[in-house]
């Protein structure tokens, strides 16, 4: 939890020095130099910082101190992980592409910004059911020519994304200055990770 502490602190304070040619010495935004992968990197940190908390802690039926380093079972871990930062990826990028105007006039460079709102959508929702399927089983590639096929998690990966980023793009449509709306993704957006994390157990 405290590895991100120094980044989350300064993420949007001017603290990182950087040499132009032209100006000197300038001090950047931690969130303007990641760029693109802005999201990625918030949705890695948040994803340690709650998923991983919280499995620790369960991991040792709540006693603290005595967490091991390693959860029980590795393999789970590393795919409940991966599953926590991929629906956390998608909540950041949605608040980027809320964002366009802003972030443009600020001269960002989200991924939004690069390749517009309905392409930033249709490749979450393609790499999202991928990514899940794969995660979860629903999809598994046993050698070059061997792919194996769960039609039931793999439904249940697609029905996942799919249902996310239409609630998603329905919220989208209302501003910035809806507290209700916007407060919905932020209390219910990673409530499928919860589902997709349940999956892990039949795969």
């Amino acid at each position: 939890m405290y590895r991100f502490s120094l980044l989350g602190l300064g993420w949007g304070t001017p603290c990182v020095p950087y040499l132009m040619p032209k100006f000197g010495i300038r001090l950047y935004k931690p969130k303007d130099i990641f760029r693109e992968a802005k999201s990625l990197v918030v949705a890695i940190c948040m994803a340690y910082v709650t998923a991983e908390t919280s499995m620790v802690y369960f991991s040792t039926g709540g006693k603290g101190t005595t967490a091991p380093t390693q959860f029980p079972d590795q393999s789970l871990h590393n795919r409940s992980l991966g599953l926590a930062i991929l629906y956390q990826f998608f909540r950041e990028t949605v608040c980027d592409t809320r964002d366009i105007a802003d972030d443009t006039q600020a001269e960002m460079r989200t991924l939004p910004i690069r390749i517009g709102k309905k392409k930033t959508l249709w490749l979450m929702g393609v790499l999202g059911c991928l990514l899940d399927a794969a995660i979860t089983g629903g999809i598994s590639i046993n050698s070059v020519w061997d792919l194996g096929v769960n039609y039931f998690l793999l439904f249940g990966a697609v029905l996942r994304v799919g249902a996310t980023l239409l609630f998603y793009s329905i919220v989208l449509g209302q501003p910035r200055e809806n507290a209700m709306a916007w407060g919905t993704v932020s209390l219910l957006g990673l409530t499928p990770v919860i589902w997709a994390q349940k999956s892990l157990h039949g795969s």
